[in-house]
């Protein structure tokens, strides 16, 4: 697996803790006062951008759950 890889993998755990507390883009980045854009938002969970270790802290302390349970499995890192 490549870091492309493992972002978007990543990225689409980012997005169902988001979706799992009933939240859009928008309202995370009202709730954060600007803290994360939408547009910043969007690109981690696309796996476009690369999250820093501090901001995936961060969001997974802002959407109340595990850094483990938003990390990928362990099958979806092994190469195929």
């Amino acid at each position: 697996m490549d870091s492309n890889d493992f972002s978007r993998q990543l990225g689409g755990k980012l997005r169902e803790a988001r979706l799992n507390r009933g939240m859009s883009l928008a309202q995370v980045e009202a709730r954060s006062r600007g803290r994360w854009t939408q547009s910043s938002l969007g690109d981690y969970e696309s796996g476009k951008r690369e999250i820093k270790a501090e901001t995936f802290a961060e969001l997974a302390a802002f959407y109340r759950v595990s850094l483990d349970a938003l990390l990928p499995s362990a099958e979806m890192l092994l190469p195929h």
